[in-house]
């Protein structure tokens, strides 16, 4: 655990089935030098949830303690609240179903950003399994849709637990697992969780990420036609101007386009987030202003800002799924929040933390990546027809 810690620079750690229990519990805990604790000892040699943290990195509040399961809200120095919980799925279905339903009350009650991590003790899918198993119990599905619930994915090995293979069959199961709602997503979108390799357990530990280094500066980006250009009145004008204007092939001339949207997009569309919040900030001024008596003039500025609001939502709308790679771009309701998750989602699965090298070595830094991707495509062959 001390190895884990400092290798890993941990200012949460999440200890389950310590098999220890009272004071021996308190002496393990002090000697991995976390300042605070929360403790749901185990019962004999079965169960427990440790949930060790730095309390000099962020506050946290302890908000329910069961034996299968340990929340707390955590508040950063940014003003941020959300629920993190940590999870032990006890073994029979039957008590496993009481962890659901405690999980449903906490989602019920705090309306948070909320990521939940442990051993549940179960598998979503049928492909997180391997060699001879009964079959899985629905609890735990039927838990997490019923709460349009995230899985965060993972880099490493895929299963999570091996069994003990004395003489028995050999199996595997994806057992552990980070799993969150829409709004936790939102709040960390490069988040990510890495299986670390198994050494004294049958199970792998789990290292979550809230960050990635691996972010693309913005001139590498490729440039991209934005649908949602389209809604704007003057594009129709601006295009049929500067298309007329420029010389050459029909290739050429779309290079030459792109520069003239780019600036197109600063000086006239302008950045849609920051126009929605000015816009916002001034009907609340016009709101305001008319509490103090009626006039025609803010009345008229209302209806024309709220209509302005209204085609930046279109735009919007058409951004998220252009971006999320929704199919139907025309009609039917807004629904910019799923488009927005869909997005995030698959962005950080098309998101490569680390590559093997020739020597079977992982390469995780954002240099080494660059290195190992120019030198594998330079040393392909290609054959000229």
């Amino acid at each position: 655990m001390q190895d884990l810690k400092y290798r890993h620079k941990l200012d949460m750690l999440v200890i389950l089935e310590p098999r220890i229990s009272s004071s021996k519990a308190q002496k393990v805990i002090s000697q991995l030098g976390f300042p605070k604790a929360e403790i749901s000892d185990a019962v004999g040699f079965s169960g427990g949830i440790w949930l060790l943290w730095d309390d000099a990195k962020f506050n946290l509040r302890v908000i329910h303690c069961m034996d299968q399961a340990v929340s707390v809200c955590v508040e950063t120095s940014g003003g941020i609240s959300w629920i993190f919980t940590a999870v032990y799925g006890h073994p029979c279905p039957a008590r496993r179903a009481y962890l659901w339903k405690n999980l449903s009350i906490i989602a019920a009650s705090w309306n948070l950003p909320w990521v939940v991590c442990g051993d549940f003790n179960d598998i979503l899918f049928e492909d997180e399994k391997f060699g001879k198993l009964s079959g899985k119990s629905r609890g735990f599905k039927d838990w997490f849709d019923q709460h349009g619930l995230i899985d965060l994915g993972f880099l490493g090995p895929k299963f999570t637990w091996v069994n003990k293979r004395d003489g028995g069959d050999f199996v595997m199961k994806r057992l552990d697992r980070v799993i969150c709602n829409k709004e936790w997503r939102v709040l960390f979108p490069e988040a990510f969780v890495t299986h670390l390799p198994r050494r004294c357990s049958d199970h792998s530990p789990l290292l979550i990420s809230l960050i990635s280094d691996k972010i693309p500066a913005a001139e590498l980006k490729p440039f991209r036609f934005e649908a949602m250009w389209l809604k704007h009145c003057l594009f129709p004008e601006f295009i049929k101007a500067e298309w007329k204007n420029l010389e050459g092939s029909v290739s050429n001339k779309f290079d030459m386009l792109i520069p003239l949207l780019r600036e197109w997009n600063t000086q006239v569309f302008g950045q849609i987030f920051q126009k929605k919040k000015r816009i916002l900030a001034k009907l609340q001024g016009v709101q305001m202003s008319l509490c103090k008596g009626f006039s025609p003039f803010l009345s008229n500025l209302e209806k024309h800002l709220q209509q302005e609001f209204e085609d930046l939502l279109d735009q919007e709308d058409v951004f998220w799924k252009q971006k999320s790679r929704v199919s139907w771009l025309q009609g039917g309701d807004r629904n910019t929040k799923f488009c927005h998750i869909t997005t995030l989602v698959r962005r950080r699965r098309n998101r490569i933390e680390r590559l093997k090298d020739n020597n079977g070595d992982w390469i995780s830094s954002k240099e080494g990546l660059k290195a190992l991707a120019v030198e594998y495509f330079h040393g392909l062959s290609f054959i000229q027809v």
